[in-house]
């Protein structure tokens, strides 16, 4: 998992909260950082704020849309202020897939299990056919 958060103060508990339930977390501070985490390790799932500097999630968003269509399906939004999404061209993101800070862990967690299980079952009905044994 790749937590995106440039408020530190935040990343590091959340990040803390998820890798005591098991997850596997990578921090990145920015969407610029999370891009270049991306290049050197794989990960089933992104948690991102919307408004950081450099590179917000909605530009971070656009960028996987273009290259990797199937972990941008697999990112989930921390928001501090639902309005950011009001503006065009933001509104093709399901709801479910945006939590309003200060998030509750227990639903953090739910909305990461939750996408992450959408992209394994993608992955699986991508999968070729398996070839019978005789």
């Amino acid at each position: 998992m790749l937590l995106v958060d440039d408020e530190e103060a935040l990343r590091r508990p959340l990040g803390k909260y998820l890798r005591r339930r098991g997850a596997d977390v990578t921090e990145a501070g920015d969407g610029k950082a999370a891009l270049a985490a991306l290049q050197v390790s794989g990960v089933d799932v992104i948690v991102a704020d919307l408004r950081m500097p450099r590179m917000d999630g909605m530009e971070m968003y656009s960028a996987l849309e273009a290259t990797r269509p199937d972990l941008a399906r697999r990112l989930v939004f921390l928001s501090g202020d639902l309005s950011e999404l009001s503006a065009a061209g933001r509104l093709q993101i399901p709801n479910d897939r945006i939590l309003l800070k200060p998030v509750d862990l227990k639903t953090l967690e739910e909305a990461v299990t939750r996408v992450a299980r959408l992209g394994r079952v993608k992955d699986e009905s991508e999968a070729p056919p398996a070839v019978p044994h005789p």
